[in-house]
């Protein structure tokens, strides 16, 4: 159909900054779509990490990398230098490769295993081309499962030391074969390098690895006994003084010294999440299987790893075999904040709905874990494995509700009656009419109590602080609350777009520029865009409407300006290449 006096309106809706329906974006050569429930992250890695997925990784190998790979030549305490290798791979399903790569094997003591059995491998991407990437990532981390019948155990508890806040690896899953041999079911476990700790905006200075052999503390001395995986190997300084600092007394200088050194708020809940998770085999019950990563100004936090054995039972909340968590144990300030942090995860994973989880990884890996005929343990075996990881977790998350009242000061909505109720780390909208307003913060625990700020209104954003304290009052936690007052506007702009091409000119550069930062903290955004036809035909009127439509979505979006929705039409009383956007809004 051509005519230049039909209007046609189209509508696309925009989530969270992607066009979806008639304005879909073209899919890139990697990643393909992928199912999106249970992933995490819109980085291009973001595809090799969904659980519901079964991915296949085929390895082949020459004979020199087989007997490289053999015992004795290699062992637990030796993984030995990467070797050749060619890897191919089927993700989300679609090929990919081959591609020249590096091999070793990875395990520990419990869990290593050579090429003769189910081994876990370590495969180097950029083994040969230093600038080689897949999805991403410049290694891939394959666990062999050996120690968990239940294949789920890492799954759960990454997810939940994510979930809290801690920077912990992704987990997907993917099926090995050796020159053809299958080898089974794998975790495709996100590698523990700078790429994972880019994701949570950490920059390293040092990045310390400890366990097996030495099981290293914080101890005086100890130092050899940490594994440098980034950073100056003949230069451990910062963990020198994070050693000496917590040598202190914990009843005197000890929060204060260690404070300076270490982010003690991240490593409390580093700690409550591994006993949470019954992750026996940590740094709080067994120093073993932590990393300790310190930022450019020689301050420290402890991140986990090596979660397979987790969810075979509960741990005791205040075991204490790793020394910096004894002295935390010791330290009132220490000890309040630990407790805090005992009740965050508690109510994070209440809320984080993990057991459907459970059971939908389970079903998707079932098929695949069956045919695994290298696993260690009989097919009848994982069900029930699988049920007492889900029996343990549901456990541990009834006593600990009960258990953390009397200490529990996490809040859980913030608002009144008037307004409604916010999440804590969310926006409370009230309307233009609102000049002031009483707050008040609703505690998990039904003996805790609120400070109930009265804040004076002005248009746009307010924040205020509530203090919930513990019914004996020796613990509180504040809270940064944020209240928005919206109020109406509207702006109207023409931009100009290069004759018969998507690309805005500069100065409607310049102009959206400036328009971003009226429009960077809005509730909602509407934008309208009006497209002549001009000369073209119905159909490339169209096409051309749809490309400058992602074209300015994208340039908001860049901008930090999201709109939820976009409409645009034809016109045959608008420029082929003037656009009227009226952007109407609440802010």
């Amino acid at each position: 159909m051509r005519s230049n006096r039909r209007s046609v309106a189209l509508s696309a809706f925009l989530l969270a900054g992607a066009i979806v329906g008639s304005l879909a974006q073209p899919a890139s050569a990697s990643p393909p779509t992928v199912p999106q429930t249970y992933v995490e992250g819109s980085d291009p890695a973001a595809a090799l990490y969904n659980p519901l997925v079964v991915n296949q990784i085929n390895l082949s190998m020459p004979p020199s990398t087989i007997t490289g790979l053999t015992s004795p030549n290699v062992n637990s305490d030796n993984e030995g230098a990467y070797l050749p290798a060619t890897m191919s791979a089927v993700v989300n399903g679609k090929a990919y490769g081959p591609m020249a790569v590096g091999v070793h094997l990875k395990g520990a003591w419990g869990s290593w295993r050579d090429i003769n059995g189910k081994s876990g491998f370590k495969v180097k991407i950029d083994f040969v081309d230093k600038n080689a990437r897949f999805f991403g990532v410049s290694k891939l981390t394959l666990n062999n499962m050996v120690q968990d019948p239940s294949f789920l155990h890492e799954t759960m508890a990454y997810r939940i030391f994510r979930a809290v806040g801690i920077a912990a690896p992704r987990t997907g899953f993917a099926n090995v074969t050796v020159n053809g041999v299958n080898y089974g079911l794998h975790l495709n476990l996100e590698t523990f390098d700078t790429e994972l700790l880019a994701r949570f905006n950490v920059k390293p200075q040092h990045i310390y690895k400890a366990g097996v052999p030495s099981f290293a503390d914080l101890a005086q001395g100890q130092e050899p006994g940490f594994a440098v995986g980034f950073g100056k190997a003949d230069d451990k300084a910062d963990l020198t003084s994070l050693i000496a600092a917590n040598g202190a007394n914990p009843q005197t200088d000890w929060f204060t010294r260690v404070s300076q050194v270490a982010d003690l708020k991240e490593m409390t809940l580093d700690w409550a999440t591994e006993l949470f998770t019954g992750h026996w085999d940590g740094y709080v019950h067994n120093r073993n299987n932590y990393y300790l990563v310190s930022d450019s100004a020689g301050r420290f936090i402890m991140l986990p790893w090596g979660t397979d054995q987790s969810f075979y039972g509960g741990v005791d909340y205040y075991d204490n075999e790793g020394l910096m968590f004894r002295q935390c144990l010791l330290s009132k300030p220490c000890l309040a904040l630990y407790q805090q942090a005992l009740a965050k995860v508690v109510h994070t994973t209440n809320a984080l709905n993990i057991l459907p989880m459970t059971e939908a990884v389970a079903a998707a890996i079932s098929s695949t874990a069956l045919a695994d005929t290298r696993k260690e343990f009989g097919n009848d075996q994982i069900p029930g494995y699988q049920a007492g990881a889900r029996n343990i977790l549901q456990s541990q998350l009834t006593n600990a509700l009960t258990m953390i009242v009397p200490f529990d000061t996490e809040m859980a909505t913030f608002g009144n009656a008037d307004y409604g109720l916010a999440a804590p780390n969310s926006l409370l909208f009230v309307p233009a009419s609102a000049k002031s307003i009483q707050i008040q913060g609703n505690p998990f625990s039904p003996t805790a109590v609120s400070s109930h700020p009265r804040m004076l209104l002005h248009a746009g954003l307010n924040t205020a602080t509530i203090v919930i304290s513990n019914q004996a009052g020796n613990n509180s936690q504040t809270f940064l609350v944020k209240v928005y007052r919206l109020s109406a506007k509207a702006i109207s702009k023409t931009f100009a777009f290069v004759a018969s091409s998507s690309h805005l000119t500069p100065k409607s550069l310049d102009a959206l520029g400036v328009m971003s930062d009226k429009l960077a903290n809005c509730q909602e955004i509407k934008v309208e865009l009006l497209f002549g036809q001009a000369k073209l035909s119905y159909k490339s009127a169209i096409a051309l409407a749809k490309r400058r439509a992602n074209e300015l979505n994208a340039r908001l979006t860049a901008l930090s300006v999201r709109p939820v929705r976009i409409t645009y039409a034809l016109s045959p009383k608008v420029s082929g290449d003037q656009v009227t956007v009226n952007l109407k809004y609440q802010g």
